[in-house]
């Protein structure tokens, strides 16, 4: 017999075991914001104990490429990797990654070696960045094919969704061009859409959406469209003559918006020497000296005029060609004869037109978006020439007051001049809500008698200087490393000639910087929005990333500026607080019977921790003490920790224990429950059982493990085959429980629960053991079961029945 027991020993001892030592748990995908900072989790277990450190070795891979091993991190390529050394006896191998870029992305692998033994896993890594979008082209023509066009950078991956709206409704026809990739491997793309504007879509709002998988809702703007007008181009010059000096001058007209670009290219090059000076707000002059020469035969001169309202530039070309200077003599007397006879026959009329030749063109005066009047005379000789302004109020009445006015003159090619005159706003001239009469008197040496023109105001809103309104600044919650933006409306001001600035007083500093475009601020272009009363309205916006050490009680201020007003009119945000939300860890052992759980990385500093427990039938809320104490951290944030050492009071409730954590930046409570987030719950495994021989002491065990605090309750049951009924095996007197508990490394607990009898035929063949284990921590007792048991019987016969058992217990 003794014998048969070491060889059965010996043989057990070659089979393989059933359950790994190492567990490797790893998710298969993990997603990260460009520039934010990350963690890509990996966890793992060691036979469920505690880590030892000397036999633990972490590697992570990217792409194939060891990236990080643990121990000797020092050597990492990568200063933006590190792994927390500290949480490793936990089993946490995670990797963090800081300001993660588009090329972090793809497949990585974290390996675990504990002892022997390794086992590895992948994890992908996906790399997100959100769209800023921008209207670059909302300029269209009333009963025109236009294009409107929105600009979109900066996202990733590359799948993007762009739709038009109008007043809710999708508009069909819209396109995006394939998108480009930027430098820092972001995407670009443009989104148009082709529309016929009518001259009911003046007061309709068109959309852009915008939908991208960074995002958790679909991005949408409103605009309005703005109704323009195409310029007219012309180029006048004379007649090309060798190594002669002109003037070669391009003349756009009739635009509306007053933004326009003329440019001059010889034979596709560009002209840097042209100037260009602007006559009025609809009308703008490119001109330049050229000296043509033999070697310019042929030459081609172009004028590119680019503007909002045109898909494509508007160009004029110009050839450069000398006239023939041999010529057949019969053709050159014929020439001459026919110039003669010309001259003989109009000679007697050139007199009376000489007269009327250089009569001054007077016309309308006409006022601009902006408010200003002006008027123009053409064909003016020779130059001097008188032009004022006066109005009067109201309308009807004589009593007329003169303005300043300025005056431009430009030469034309026939020597005679244009001019353009322009009087001061009327901003301190008259009153806005009555009616008036504005007139401009032009007298030349050329003209009998002066000439008067006269504007009479019925829309008087359209015209007049108002002062903006400007709204509070509304402000979001700030959170570190989270994208923000400070917005207020400017609205019912006119003119277009508004002048807006941001400014940033540092926290305990008077001084006011500047705040630029450049760095980590966005400021985009404003675009007004005209309103049914003529007014302008629009929204100004800045846009940041918070920072706890910079922007903490820091002040924006928006100075806007206008023709409206005698001096600049301020907005304040007022001082801004950066709020950092706590994170709550999991529960902590701290001693024998304490709790403790920490909240990290939070702001401000005013955080409350409440542990209460529910007693009695009526379940009645009782407050438990604990301790508290609060740290600043380095990027000034705080770390606190609160610990409750109470536990052995409360063991009959303590499955009740909830933890509440108050802090400004969170809507409601976080909360922990000893129900859901208590990671010492008993680990039960199954109940060994030898074999068992008649008569033979043996010993059934159970392992139960990683649990805390020690409080543990094991009861050990039987059930016969006759009855389905569990009997308490403290009834009888041959069964001997037993319970064994150590503490391990890491402070959890550990125990054997034993159960040693001699089997007997009559009472144990066919009966069933049952191993019941209690805790504080669970809500319903964990059970073990043996399954049906078989004895082998007692050679000698001896065994007593289950009757004689009975008498013996």
């Amino acid at each position: 017999m003794e014998r048969q027991h070491i060889l059965l020993i010996f043989l057990f001892s070659f089979l393989p075991q059933s359950e790994s030592a190492l567990e490797l748990t790893v998710a298969p995908s993990h997603r990260a914001t460009v520039g934010t900072d990350t963690s890509i989790p990996c966890t793992f277990l060691v036979d469920r104990r505690s880590v030892d450190p000397k036999l633990l070795t972490i590697l992570w891979y990217f792409r194939d490429k060891e990236i990080l091993r643990y121990p000797g991190t020092e050597g990492t390529p990568n200063s933006r990797l590190s792994l927390n050394k500290d949480r490793t006896k936990d089993g946490v191998a995670s990797l963090s990654l800081t300001n993660v870029q588009i090329s972090d992305g793809g497949l990585y692998k974290c390996s675990v070696g504990y002892g022997s033994e390794r086992k590895e896993k992948e994890v992908r890594l996906d790399i997100q960045a959100p769209p800023s979008i921008n209207i670059t082209d909302n300029v269209v023509i009333e009963d025109k094919e236009s294009v409107l066009s929105v600009f979109i950078t900066g996202f990733y991956p590359v799948d993007i969704d762009v739709k038009w709206l109008r007043e809710g409704e999708i508009l069909p026809g819209g396109t995006v061009i394939t998108p480009q990739r930027n430098a820092d491997g972001t995407y670009r793309v443009n989104s148009t859409l082709t529309i016929v504007p009518t001259k009911e879509n003046r007061n309709q709002t068109f959309y852009w959406w915008v939908q991208h998988g960074s995002l958790s809702v679909p991005l949408q703007e409103g605009f309005k469209l703005v109704y323009g007008a195409a310029p007219s181009v012309s180029i006048s010059n004379k007649p090309f003559h060798q190594d002669m000096e002109q003037t070669l001058t391009c003349r756009a007209w009739g635009y509306y918006p007053e933004s326009i670009v003329v440019s001059w290219f010889m034979n596709g090059r560009f002209v840097q020497k042209s100037k260009t000076h602007r006559i009025s707000g609809s009308e703008v002059e490119s001109s330049f000296q050229f000296t043509p020469m033999v070697k310019d035969t042929g030459m081609e001169l172009l004028c590119v005029v680019e503007h909002g309202t045109l898909k494509e530039p508007s160009s004029l070309r110009l050839l450069v060609e000398f006239p023939v200077l041999k010529m057949n003599m019969m053709v050159k007397m014929m020439m001459v004869i026919s110039a003669v006879v010309y001259v003989l026959l109009l000679f007697a009329t050139l007199y009376h037109m000489e007269q009327q030749k250089h009569k001054p063109k007077v016309r309308d005066i006409i006022c601009s978006e902006k408010g200003e009047f002006s008027l123009e005379v053409d064909n003016v000789f020779p130059e001097p020439i008188n032009i004022t302004w006066d109005v009067t109020q109201p309308a009807m009445s004589p009593d007329y007051k003169p303005l300043q006015s300025s005056l431009l003159m430009s030469k034309k090619q026939d020597g005679t001049f244009h001019v353009t005159s322009t009087c001061e706003h009327l901003m301190d001239q008259i009153n806005p809500k009555e009616s008036f009469s504005l007139r401009a008197t032009v007298a030349h040496l050329q003209l009998k008698q002066s000439v008067c023109k006269e504007w009479n105001g019925t829309e008087y809103m359209k015209y007049a200087v108002l002062r903006p309104v400007i709204g509070e600044i509304t402000k979001p919650i700030f959170y570190p490393n989270k994208k923000a933006m400070i917005q207020f409306q400017i609205s019912h001001y006119f003119p277009d000639a508004l002048t807006v600035s941001w400014y940033r007083k540092e926290a305990g500093k008077e001084d006011l910087v500047l705040v630029t475009r450049s760095g980590r601020y966005e400021i985009p272009k404003i675009i007004p929005q005209k309103e049914k009363d003529g007014t302008l309205t629009c929204t100004a916006n800045l846009s940041f990333t918070p920072s706890l050490s910079e922007d903490e009680g820091a002040e924006f201020i928006c100075r806007v500026e206008h023709p409206g007003l005698e001096e600049a009119i301020e907005s304040r945000t007022g001082l801004i607080h950066v709020w950092a939300r706590p994170k709550v860890s999991e529960f902590r052992m701290a001693g024998e019977w304490g709790l403790s759980l920490e909240a990290e990385g939070f702001f401000p500093r005013d955080i409350e921790f409440s542990w209460e427990v529910a007693q009695g039938n009526k379940r009645e809320v009782t407050s438990l003490p604990c301790e508290f104490s609060i740290s600043e951290n380095t990027d000034g944030t705080y770390k606190a920790t609160s610990t409750c050492h109470c536990l052995k009071d409360q063991l009959n409730y303590l499955h009740t224990l909830k933890v509440s954590v108050q802090h400004e930046t969170l809507g409601a409570p976080a909360c922990k429950d000893i129900t859901q987030d208590f990671p010492w719950r008993p680990q039960v495994g199954e109940i060994l059982v030898p074999e068992l021989i008649e008569l033979e002491e043996t010993q059934l065990t159970c392992n139960i493990s990683n649990y805390f605090p020690d409080a543990l309750t094991v009861t050990w049951f039987i059930k016969n085959k006759e009855s389905e009924e569990l009997t308490d095996v403290t009834l009888y007197i041959r069964y001997r429980p037993d319970t064994v508990s150590q503490y391990q490394p890491d402070q959890t607990l550990t125990c054997t629960a034993s159960l040693t009898f001699s089997p007997s035929l009559g009472m144990d063949l066919g009966a069933e053991f049952i191993c019941r284990v209690k805790h504080p921590s669970l809500g319903e007792e964990i059970e073990r079961r043996t399954g049906t048991l078989y004895v082998r019987g007692d050679p000698t016969g001896l065994s007593p029945s289950v009757e004689q058992w009975e008498e013996i217990d």
